[in-house]
């Protein structure tokens, strides 16, 4: 049995190191390394879907989140530290999210132009990847998404806009209003909506424009939201952001230790209620079956936003453990390791 779990660990490994060197080709082909803002990190970004969607066969959805995951960290450099509001107009307008117009702008991209090099590489790198997921998603669900995926991007990049703004004209937003815009800007839906298109089932219009899809996701997404915030409000306050604690203690009398707690509470009501909305689902009769198998994708998606939100943190044994899958020790790997890691 050790024996027998020893190769699979080690076939696994290789995959992940073959997945790993994709990325990187990649990276290099979408050039955001030349962005001095941009945190470009393949291994990381790797690690969480490596650490979530095990089996041999996800390697095109492992390697579709590894990519979103570094797209929307750049995009998220470029509005938070080495845009100019008018390259963010730009951003958003190469990827306008009006319904009527989307698919046009989209693929008229360079009618619209570029007010930057900056601009220009990260709306290619966007456009470039979007499209091969869309081409790579319409196989296995025998529809195009295109229009999804780029909703998710102009959203995404809605939403950060809309923070800075917050920042630069110093405006309190009130927490419901926080959470209206944080929600899409912390890029868990670019990141892990998309890849589900090819895990296999097959996500009708029907399915995706759900309730029950939409809360399942919401609720996820709250919780993640929930989580970055009780890790980053010491730091935010100093650079002179806010977040859903400090709104917290700010403006409802609470101390911060009062507004931690609560926001503790809330964490494991959401997830509580994340299992909850999972096993209330009822999908339609046109779309038996997928709802069903969604039910197990808010734990999975909230494992993969914590992983999102533990990344900046290396002394996590979950994540040494995760990289030694990757990357081995020498070529070899330890069994403490690998048991831990398996």
């Amino acid at each position: 049995m050790v024996a027998l779990a020893a190769d699979g660990f080690h076939s696994s490994q290789a995959l992940y190191q073959q997945e790993l060197h994709k990325l990187k080709s990649w990276v290099k082909e979408m050039r955001p390394e030349e962005l001095e803002f941009a945190r470009v990190m393949p291994l990381v970004c790797l690690l969480p879907p490596a650490s979530t969607m095990f089996a041999s066969e996800l390697s095109e959805a492992r390697l579709a989140y590894a990519m979103e995951n570094i797209l929307v960290t750049v995009v998220d450099d470029m509005f938070d530290v080495g845009g100019s509001m008018e390259e963010m107009d730009n951003f958003i307008t190469l990827i306008e999210d009006n319904f009527i117009t989307l698919i046009d702008k989209w693929d008229a991209h360079e009618e619209v132009g570029f007010c930057s090099q900056s601009v220009e590489i990260v709306f290619r790198a966007v456009y470039h990847t979007s499209n091969l997921l869309g081409v790579k998603a319409a196989a296995v669900q025998n529809r195009s998404i295109i229009h999804h995926v780029v909703e998710l991007g102009a959203g995404l990049a809605r939403a950060m806009r809309a923070e800075a703004e917050w920042t630069m004209s110093g405006h309190l937003p009130s927490l419901e209003e926080y959470m209206e815009v944080t929600l899409p800007s912390f890029g868990l839906g670019p990141i892990a909506l998309k890849p589900l298109y090819l895990i296999g089932p097959e996500l009708t219009e029907e399915v995706v424009r759900s309730l029950e899809y939409h809360e399942m996701f919401r609720h996820v997404a709250t919780c993640t939201r929930h989580l970055n915030d009780l890790q980053t409000y010491d730091r935010e306050e100093e650079q002179g952001k806010t977040n859903s604690v400090l709104l917290l203690a700010r403006c409802h009398g609470s101390t911060m230790e009062a507004a931690k707690a609560e926001y503790h509470n809330g964490v494991r009501e959401g997830a509580a209620e994340d299992r909850g909305q999972g096993r209330r689902c009822s999908a339609p009769a046109s779309a038996s079956g997928v709802l069903e198998h969604l039910q197990d994708c808010p734990p999975a998606v909230q494992g993969q936003g914590r992983l999102l939100i533990d990344q900046g943190n290396d002394t996590r044994g979950e994540r040494g453990c995760a990289r030694a899958a990757v990357l081995g020790r020498g070529g070899k790997i330890d069994s403490q390791a690998a048991a831990a890691s398996i």
